[in-house]
């Protein structure tokens, strides 16, 4: 019986506590301007208990007391963290807890744009921003809740002028997306609109910061080829039959080649739309290179004939003067066979040779792919040919021609000897030539000679006499880089004239 009585007690007590036990609800963080007021805690302020209670509200820094009442209206010039004690007079059981009010003292004004790879930065006087770009200016700290307002001035006339009302705890943002009528010195202002009326009367608290928007510049947009991509490029690049600003490239029907696009200044790259002046003809892409020098893939349509790769500016998509000249050829071909020719007779000797995928790579890898033609080459068994009629140990090149065209009659001796007609040309590598040259092809001609023994650049000259004879192509003495150069060595070009004749 003993125990009984004990939890019997036990149990009374903790349903008369439960009865007396209550909860405050002081209300979830506010933020306010300057100026303003905001009441205290939620009504009811209280919930549970007796319902017969003293208020005391103070301030948590200092004690100083603010109110008695349920739910005071309170106006702090700072930051202030609010305490309330509440008594239930039947129980006598005391709780508290604390309502925190901000102030909304604005310290920066931080933005980002649009780039993907930048980062909220602070903005300050005198900045300069791109037109070309859309920013997100935000105020800090947050506004938490009330109102203010966002202008963005354009010196005159105030081109933005809006109530933004921002969620709890979140910072006050605004999109601007400027234009090139923006081009100039800008203020944004953000402030406390503490008598309603929506406009900035000077007296309400303010945070604004002047820049300026200028439009992006750019200077130019050159093209340049590619030759760290293997094999070489894959088809021509002609940066002098008009000018650096107006290059051509040529490309296969329904292939890709590369070029490089190069920016200045660079710092403005992504300021740039690339695009085709016919879609039938060639694509071009990416639309907006990921650096300010960087690859260009080309894509041939179906459609032959030219067109032009041409930029913008992605803001106001004005056309940027440099281009790129872009021709759609169709692949054409032509074969060629080559015979090592040694002389017989009184004063016998061995030709020089050039290995067939020497020959092969040259031809179809570094020069005539520039024209998009392809050429097959077939080696045939070498000869030993009498053709040394003067018995001189040359090959005779210079004496005057015989009627049948360009050739001499020891020429014609190995055409006679060691042709087939069942290539569309045919070269013969021949040592010793009476005049020291590197060889010889008439212009339209089937067959030519090459001198390997002259220690030149041998896929050069093959590649130079070919062009002679296939398709009528002349000497270009002042283009040095040219494979019809008549001189130099190491060459290889071939220009957008010289594509068309090829084609």
């Amino acid at each position: 019986m003993k125990y009984k009585k004990i939890l019997a007690g036990a149990l009374l007590l903790f349903l008369q506590f439960n009865a007396w036990a209550f909860v405050i609800h002081p209300g979830a963080d506010q933020t306010i301007c300057p100026g303003e007021s905001v009441t205290l805690g939620d009504n009811p302020l209280v919930t549970g208990g007796s319902g017969n209670y003293t208020y005391t509200w103070t301030e948590q820094t200092g004690g100083t007391l603010v109110s008695s009442l349920e739910n005071p209206i309170v106006n702090p010039t700072a930051t202030t963290i609010y305490e309330i004690a509440v008594t239930d007079n039947e129980s006598g059981i005391m709780c508290s807890d604390i309502a925190i009010v901000n102030v909304w003292m604005p310290t920066s004004i931080m933005y980002v744009d649009s780039d993907p790879t930048s980062i909220l930065a602070p903005l300050s006087d005198g900045d300069v921003l791109k037109l070309c770009e859309t920013y997100t200016f935000t105020v800090d700290p947050a506004i938490g809740s009330g109102q203010i307002n966002v202008q963005l001035i354009d010196t005159d006339p105030i081109i933005f002028d809006e109530t933004v009302v921002s969620q709890l705890g979140t910072s006050l943002t605004y999109t601007f997306d400027p234009t090139l009528d923006d081009d100039g010195a800008m203020t944004i202002r953000f402030w406390c609109d503490e008598n309603g009326n929506g406009s900035y009367d000077g007296g309400e608290l303010s945070y604004e910061i002047d820049f300026t928007l200028e439009d992006v510049m750019i200077s130019s947009v050159k093209y340049t080829e590619l030759f760290n991509v293997a094999p070489y490029y894959k088809y021509g690049f002609d940066d002098r039959t008009l000018s650096v600003d107006e290059p051509w490239k040529s490309i296969e029907k329904g292939q890709t080649d590369i070029v490089q696009g190069n920016i200045l200044p660079a710092a403005n790259f992504q300021q740039v739309e690339f695009y085709s002046e016919d879609l039938n003809k060639v694509t071009v892409a990416p639309v907006t290179l990921p650096s300010a020098a960087d690859q260009l893939t080309l894509t041939a349509g179906n459609t032959l004939g030219e067109t032009r790769i041409k930029s913008k500016k992605k803001c106001d998509e004005s056309i940027i003067d440099d281009h790129l000249c872009v021709v759609n050829y169709e692949k054409k071909t032509a074969t060629v066979s080559v015979r090592v020719v040694h002389s017989g007779g009184t004063v016998p000797y061995t030709s020089t040779d050039i290995p067939d995928a020497d020959i092969i790579d040259f031809l179809n890898n570094v020069c005539y792919n520039q024209a998009v033609f392809e050429w097959t080459v077939t080696r045939l068994p070498a000869m030993t040919v009498d053709f040394d009629l003067n018995m001189d140990g040359m090959i005779d090149v210079n004496p005057p021609p015989p009627a049948d065209g360009w050739m001499t009659a020891e020429m014609i001796v190995i055409r006679d000897n060691a042709a087939d007609p069942a290539y569309d040309y045919n070269l013969f590598f021949v040592d010793n030539p009476s005049d020291g040259s590197l060889g010889y092809m008439g212009y339209g001609q089937m067959y030519g000679f090459v001198h390997a023994d002259a220690g030149a650049d041998d896929t050069g000259v093959v590649a130079h006499e070919l062009g002679h004879g296939a398709f009528s192509l002349q000497h270009t003495t002042p283009d040095i880089d040219n494979i019809m150069h008549d001189t130099s060595t190491g060459k290889f070009r071939l220009r957008k004239d010289q594509w068309d004749l090829i084609q």
